[in-house]
């Protein structure tokens, strides 16, 4: 008898035992079923895959007024790129033609209306997290043009990237090589680290600053759109034979 009750004990402290046990692995009470459905039905966010070294060189060119300029010194520009996202789930169909290209390595990004971009031949998706369209619609301040309006009387000096001075004597073919050089005035001027300088130049009292493919005067900053200051490196350079040049 007194064994019967023995085993009853230790049954039912069992049973207890039992009870308190799936009582601690109870849910969250915090956590009520629809927060646990919002968490799973959040979308995984996918970036456009670009790495720092694949953005070493970006091509803009406006499609429909067939303009194309290096990009590569805007860092505002690679940063959103590195930070954009798209959500798989939200292909977008029916998304018109292209307004933007951005070429970077050898492949092209293209962007359309309502923030949508695509690669070659991939899905067009809405581009999350950066406004891609609106920041290149105001990629540029104004329309192609180029260095002008120089009395031809002006004096014309050159120095390269190694300090050295070269004095332009023949004015008219000096303006007319500058004058091939076509360039656009680009806004957000702090958004770029331009290249190293490779030529300044001085046309009177106005000082021109060369750096690869974009040039500085006064505080506005160009890109070029075609033609190059190659024939810069024509001219016969030497060490300054007036003394002390103020604009160097």
């Amino acid at each position: 008898m007194k064994k019967a009750i023995i085993l009853c004990l230790i049954a039912g402290m069992l049973l207890l035992s039992g009870c308190s046990g799936q009582q601690t692995s109870s849910p969250d009470p915090e956590q009520t079923p629809a927060d646990a459905k919002k968490d799973s039905d959040m979308p995984s966010l996918m970036t456009l895959g670009y790495t720092e070294d694949e953005l070493a060189s970006v091509i803009f060119s406006d499609l429909s007024k067939g303009i194309s300029v290096d990009v590569s010194a805007n860092k505002v520009l690679k940063a959103g790129l590195m930070s954009a996202k798209y959500d798989p789930d939200q292909k977008k169909a029916d998304v018109g033609e292209a307004v933007y290209e951005l070429k970077i390595g050898e492949k092209s990004l293209y962007v359309y209306p309502e923030n949508v971009v695509a690669y070659d031949g991939s899905e067009p998706y809405p581009c999350l997290e950066f406004g891609i369209l609106a920041y290149l619609d105001g990629l540029f301040d104004g329309e192609v043009t180029q260095l002008g309006g120089y009395a031809e009387s002006a004096s014309i000096k050159v120095k390269n990237s190694q300090g050295l001075i070269a004095q332009v004597s023949d004015s008219a073919e000096f303006f007319a090589e500058l004058g091939r050089v076509k360039i656009i005035k680009l806004a957000r001027v702090s958004d770029y680290t331009v290249p190293d300088t490779e030529y300044t130049v001085l046309i009177g009292e106005e000082r021109v600053v060369i750096c690869g493919d974009y040039l500085a005067v006064g505080e506005h900053l160009y890109a070029v759109v075609e033609g190059d200051f190659s024939f810069l490196s024509e001219y016969k350079f030497s060490s300054s034979s007036d003394g002390f040049l103020p604009w160097i």
